[in-house]
Parts: structure tokens; C-alpha cells; sequence
């Protein structure tokens, strides 16, 4: 289980370092915000927010990514996809007539950065195929191509990558950075990781 919020312990004797413990020694938590998403399966904890029992959401917004109860990234990707749809319909009502370079420019900067992608791992084929087709349309949209247009010459006129090579740099420079991490708890991570 994990709560988004401020937790006070009432028992300071055996202070927990995180909430999984704190409710799993059975001690009773004073929820500031009562908002908690459970993680596993059919365990719904006794939290209460004084007499009333706090509310458990499936889904949660936090820091920008979509967390779910079921731990899948389907919903993460679907808000990427969204996201990608709106900044490149936002750069083609702004930059529509600039040339092939600046809008080669543009993109790169707007919509090429999809920063969480190292971190899915547990997700459908489907929502990834549908990322895939987003960025296809999304390119083909702001540069003008027609439906029918070869994505493969497509981008190779326009020097910018393509999705899967998106995919692959982003787990690859995360991994990189992981890994030449000098901090202690990356370091015991990356134990646990391996």
C-alpha cells in the first residue's frame, strides 16, 4: 500500500519508515489528506481519518504519472499519448507555415522528449502500438505528409528518429545514468536489481 500524504504515528515508540509498515504492526495513523492507493491485491488497510475510514483510489495522479492499483503503465502511456497530441497540435496551429528545418526543430524539442519511458515495463502491445501511431500521425500531421506517406523516408528526410529507436535510447541512457550513479541508496537499488 502506499499513501500520498502526510502520515502522523501515534505510537512513537516503534516508528515505521514507511506506511506498508506502519500497517502492518497494526498501529493507528492519523491521515492528514485522506487519499490512499492500495497496491495489492484485495488488502484494504484500517486507516482512519478519526472515525471515518479514508478512501482508496485504484488509480492515482502523482507527479505528473498516472500510478495504478494493478501496477501497469497502460495508463501512464495513454496519458502520453494525449500529451503528444496536444503539444503537436498546439506546435502546427503555431508554426504551420515555418519551414521543414524549424519544424524539424520544434518537434525534436517538443515532442521527441518523452522523459518516463525508461521507467514503464508493464504494459499491452496494444497501448504501445498506439503510441507508436500517435507519433506517426503526430509527424505526418505537422509536417504536411499525406496518410499514405513511407514513416521510413519519411523520417530519414527529416533526420529525426523513430519510435522504437525513442524507446531503446531512453532505457539505454537510464540505465547508463543508473548505473555511473554514485549515490549510496541508487547503489543498493542496483543490488537489489540485479
Amino acid at each position: 500500500m502506499f499513501c500520498f500524504d502526510r502520515l502522523q504515528v501515534l505510537d512513537i515508540s516503534r516508528r515505521p519508515t514507511c506506511p506498508v509498515r506502519c500497517v502492518s504492526h497494526a498501529q493507528r495513523l492519523v491521515v492528514i489528506d485522506s487519499r490512499v492507493c492500495s497496491y495489492s491485491q484485495g488488502f484494504l488497510a484500517q486507516i482512519h481519518r478519526s472515525v471515518l475510514p479514508v478512501s482508496i483510489y485504484p488509480v492515482r495522479l502523482y507527479l505528473g504519472h498516472i500510478i495504478s492499483d494493478a501496477l501497469s503503465d497502460d495508463s501512464d502511456v495513454m496519458r502520453e499519448v494525449r500529451n503528444l497530441y496536444v503539444r503537436s497540435n498546439i506546435l502546427k496551429r503555431r508554426f504551420g507555415y515555418c519551414s521543414k528545418a524549424v519544424k524539424a526543430v520544434l518537434f525534436r524539442s517538443y515532442c521527441v522528449n518523452m522523459y518516463d519511458t525508461a521507467l514503464w515495463h508493464s504494459f499491452t502491445a496494444r497501448t504501445i502500438n498506439r503510441l507508436r501511431s500517435c507519433y506517426h500521425k503526430c509527424l505526418k500531421h505537422f509536417f504536411g505528409y499525406s496518410r499514405r506517406y513511407n514513416v521510413c523516408s519519411m523520417l530519414l528526410e527529416l533526420n529525426l528518429p523513430s519510435f522504437d529507436t525513442l524507446l531503446i535510447n531512453s532505457s539505454a541512457v537510464f540505465n547508463k545514468n543508473w548505473l555511473a550513479s554514485d549515490n549510496v541508496l541508487v547503489g543498493y537499488l542496483n543490488v537489489l536489481r540485479c
